[in-house]
């Protein structure tokens, strides 16, 4: 009983601290220059000249910047765009293929802090666009050709005028929005921690260890990379980046090991990342299926371009 105690007190604790001072000061300060953004007409411009490239693959304006978002800032940062996104009326087939995309990229949490362990950042943020793209393109075109694709024009419109457009106004506008979101991913970010504290306290870590082992060395993995694996599925992105930098850390993965393994280990596809989007958004899960599906695909496709080219 005091180990289970424990083990909630602890996935509390780094649950509040994951929501409170780092996703919460993020998606404030997003929410908040996108609000900007919407007001001063950026949205509508970049929605403007991205719908049409995009459109082959199944993502509009929005779509491109949900992406970037992921690439550039880090894995939870497109959930303001995917939240604006269903307010302004987008089909379920698009916000199934950019969830997907944002799933099936390397977000910048991950892969800019591991640069010091030796990452070689262009390729992988290269491949991790274009396994975007490919993840995408397959919910549009093949896994969510039966979701409802009805929707309006590309760009923006109908922007209502009784909004307060102050300074003021937006800022509380857009950081309002930001803690409701939060708060509604809090309480799955605690059960989340909390199973993957029992996983370990029962076992479970080192059972998946040995059923991985072979499977992984005759793929010729290194088997240091097993544990960064199962805590990146279970855990997230996060929580591998810190246990390969952890100052204490006996994980010793060669530069080149990480390279070839980033396609798997640098991606939103798992546990943690999808009980916050599903918590954060629960519209999505209309359309979880088919964006698993989509980013699953994108990521494969990232493992064939880190194979041939890195």
């Amino acid at each position: 009983m005091e180990a289970l105690v424990d083990a909630v007190l602890t996935a509390g604790e780094n649950a509040l601290y994951t929501a409170l001072y780092i996703f919460m000061p993020l998606m404030v300060v997003l929410m908040v220059i996108l609000r900007f953004f919407e007001g001063w007409g950026v949205l509508a411009w970049l929605e403007r000249v991205l719908a049409r490239p995009m459109r082959a693959f199944g993502l509009g304006g929005l779509g491109a910047l949900a992406i970037l978002q992921a690439q550039f800032v880090s894995a939870v940062a497109p959930v303001p765009v995917l939240a604006m996104m269903q307010a302004r009326g987008h089909s379920d087939r698009r916000l199934a293929a950019t969830y997907a995309a944002c799933m099936a990229t390397a977000p910048a949490n991950a892969v800019f802090p591991l640069v010091r362990l030796g990452l070689d950042i262009g390729p992988t943020i290269a491949i991790s666009l274009i396994g975007a793209l490919g993840g995408a393109a397959s919910v549009h075109w093949l896994f969510g050709r039966g979701l409802d694709d009805a929707r309006g024009p590309d760009t923006y419109g109908g922007e209502d005028e009784k909004v307060d457009r102050s300074v003021i106004g937006t800022i509380n506008r857009g950081g309002s929005e930001a803690l409701r979101i939060i708060a509604g991913m809090t309480p799955m970010l605690i059960v989340t921690l909390f199973a993957v504290e029992v996983l370990v306290m029962v076992g479970g870590v080192h059972l998946l260890e040995m059923l991985l082992a072979p499977p992984m060395e005759l793929l010729g993995i290194d088997r240091g990379l097993i544990l960064p694996f199962i805590t990146k599925m279970i855990a997230g992105n996060t929580a591998v980046v810190g246990l390969l930098m952890a100052p204490e850390s006996a994980l010793a993965i060669p530069a080149e090991e990480l390279n070839a393994a980033s396609s798997f280990l640098f991606q939103s596809l798992d546990v943690a990342g999808l009980a916050i989007f599903l918590a954060a958004l629960p519209f999505l899960a209309r359309v979880w299926k088919q964006a698993v599906l989509g980013a699953a695909a994108g990521i494969a496709l990232r493992a064939v371009l880190t194979a041939v080219f890195v």
